[in-house]
């Protein structure tokens, strides 16, 4: 879900997110542009398309060795590895993402997706450059691959997006930088390179 370029409105936007661009098939993430604008807005041109589809139970050796140390503390009680339970917890963030909880989408990424911003820039972003009303997304399935990642599968409006989560420190996390290019750029960007590209004109 973020965000909002991570998928609807730059998401996280989707923009899950909440988040928050396009993801189509497997490929995924802020899932049109960046759920950091609009579902990923579908989103919005910033919304973000898939990459090529992973997979995977929990997190393999190689991918999980490249991510940092989890950014955000573990919860008090460990995530259900389930299908089951990732699909509850990815539709909760893309509504979380669709209500603007900004917070409680960051909180949900994992630790590489949050070294491209701060929490406090994140939230500023979609604060000063908030959605609009967004569809809600509608998630159908959660998939392992083969890579370690799982596949998220839901839809918006009829069309279909993908994102990429990881179980990582019992904790199922997101991961932008897969699920939606796009606005993980964007999110490397200055404040006003940022509003600039994804339309935004409050400064």
């Amino acid at each position: 879900m973020e965000p909002p370029p991570a998928r609807r409105r730059p998401p996280g936007e989707t923009h899950a997110a909440s988040g928050l661009g396009d993801r189509q098939g497997c490929s995924g993430g802020i899932r049109a542009a960046i759920r950091v604008f609009g579902r990923w807005s579908s989103m919005a041109a910033l919304a973000i398309p898939l990459g090529a589809c992973a997979g995977g139970g929990s997190q393999s050796a190689s991918v999980a060795a490249t991510l940092p140390a989890a950014v955000t503390p573990a919860p008090s009680s460990p995530d259900p590895q389930t299908s089951a339970a990732l699909i509850a917890i990815a539709q909760r963030f893309n509504d979380d993402y669709a209500r603007n909880n900004d917070g409680l989408v960051y909180d949900r990424w994992d630790a590489r997706s949050q070294a491209l911003i701060s929490r406090t820039d994140y939230l500023r972003r979609h604060a000063e450059c908030a959605n609009g009303p967004q569809s809600p997304a509608h998630v159908l399935s959660a998939v392992p691959n083969p890579s370690g990642a799982w596949l998220v599968r839901y839809e918006i409006d009829g069309s279909p997006f993908t994102d990429y989560w990881f179980y990582v420190r019992d904790r199922w996390v997101f991961d932008i930088i897969l699920s939606n290019p796009e606005s993980a750029r964007l999110y490397g960007l200055s404040f006003p390179d940022y509003a600039s590209a994804i339309g935004c004109t409050h400064r």
